[in-house]
């Protein structure tokens, strides 16, 4: 017996440590600590955040040198220091400072060398910060004092929510892959519509709500009904339109007008664990979705149901809907196109004729075709690659 337990050991001490459950007392991730500089006179450089607690210093070091290169604040006494990220041109530097209950944000613009603003969070959500898509530095905080957009190069911030679950964070997760990787997809950012738009904690309704960046005001919701799952959405056609759904017991799926208001309730029957992809024909009629395989409704035909099924259902037959990146119908409305890449490996492009649902293109290509189109056979639709491309 002693003889069989020691190889055990050995194999459970070689095993790696599982991180906490606890996301709100979490470890951070040493990787938050540095950046890499893309210019300015640290170009090229892995920057690391050094705190010194007996000194009460916050400096920078070269990683590649292992020389401080610039202290950024003296004097910072606290019980407790977690650098929380970073802004893509590694710019600003963002940490909590204090104990869970107690925290505060703060933030440092590196360049000017200077302590740019604080909020009071009393304990920041541990999950990484959602920075805008555009490189303006404007991020969302979740805490257990709300959600605060922080536009750095001004210190404006600006208050959205303040109910929170027990680590902080005020909005559900939107993401297929989401309880591994709870930050995924938690918020998406409209900035064409200057909004801000998640699924908020709120035990008193479940949907989708949209935020004004600049006033913080709720400014819509997209209800759905009572459910004890996750309510999940996507925007497409430009953010005009907008698909909230619920999988699994009690599966609900709405397309909502955000121009007009207007809600058309589909069959939520054709939903299953995939993240869809939506689009609308150029004309309005057809709204083509996929997910294990493409549905379609025509607006002028539909059935009486009060959720609504689709017209058509066309087969991908051989294909896997997880990755399925891509989705149109053509302009004269008679041919749905889809693309799904593969391990960046090669992706594969289907055609379906609208009027019989026959599947009659399925290509595969290398994903090396994306960069060099003289790959392509003569009777390739180089456009549609093109287009197909796009979605890698």
């Amino acid at each position: 017996m002693r003889r069989l337990l020691i190889p055990i050991l050995a194999i459970l001490c070689a095993l790696p440590i599982l991180p906490s459950p606890n996301l709100a007392h979490a470890e951070p991730s040493r990787t938050l600590y540095t950046c890499l500089f893309p210019d300015g006179p640290y170009a090229g450089q892995e920057i690391v955040v050094r705190y010194n607690a007996p000194d009460a210093e916050l400096s920078l070091v070269s990683n590649n040198t292992g020389e401080t290169v610039q202290m950024l604040e003296t004097g910072l006494n606290t019980p407790q220091f977690e650098v929380r990220g970073w802004s893509r041109d590694c710019r600003y530097l963002i940490a909590t400072l204090g104990v869970w209950g107690e925290q505060s944000t703060v933030g440092w613009d590196v360049v000017e060398n200077r302590r740019v603003g604080t909020i009071e969070t009393k304990g920041q959500a541990y999950l990484d910060l959602v920075w805008a898509p555009t490189n303006d530095d404007r991020l969302l905080i979740e805490s257990l004092s709300g959600a605060w957009l922080w536009h750095l190069p001004t210190n404006s911030r600006t208050y959205l929510r303040t109910q929170s679950t027990s680590y902080g964070g005020n909005f559900r997760d939107n993401s297929y892959f989401a309880t591994a990787y709870p930050w995924q997809q938690r918020v998406v950012w409209d900035l064409t519509r200057n909004q801000l738009l998640a699924v908020p904690v709120d035990a008193e309704r479940d949907g989708v709500a949209a935020y004004d960046i600049g006033t913080g005001q709720e400014v819509a919701f997209y209800a759905l009904a009572p459910t004890t799952h996750k309510v999940k959405f996507l925007l497409f056609d430009n953010g005009g339109y907008l698909l909230a759904y619920v999988s699994y017991n009690n599966s609900q799926l709405i397309v909502f007008n955000r121009t007009d208001g207007t809600a058309l309730q589909l069959s939520p029957t054709v939903l299953s664990g995939a993240r869809p992809l939506a689009t609308f024909s150029s004309s309005g009629r057809y709204l083509v979705i996929c997910i294990t395989e493409v549905y379609v409704w025509d607006y002028l035909n539909l059935d009486n149901n009060s959720r609504h099924m689709p017209n058509y259902t066309l087969p991908i037959q051989g294909g896997y809907y997880a990755i399925t990146t891509g989705l149109r119908m053509t302009a004269e409305e008679t041919i749905v196109q889809a693309v799904g890449f593969w391990y960046g490996l090669d992706f594969t492009i289907w055609q379906w004729d609208l009027a019989t649902g026959e599947r009659f293109y399925a290509k595969k290509y290398l994903e090396t075709v994306c960069d060099d189109l003289s790959q392509l056979a003569p009777e390739d639709d180089v456009e549609m690659v093109t287009w197909a491309c796009g979605y890698r």
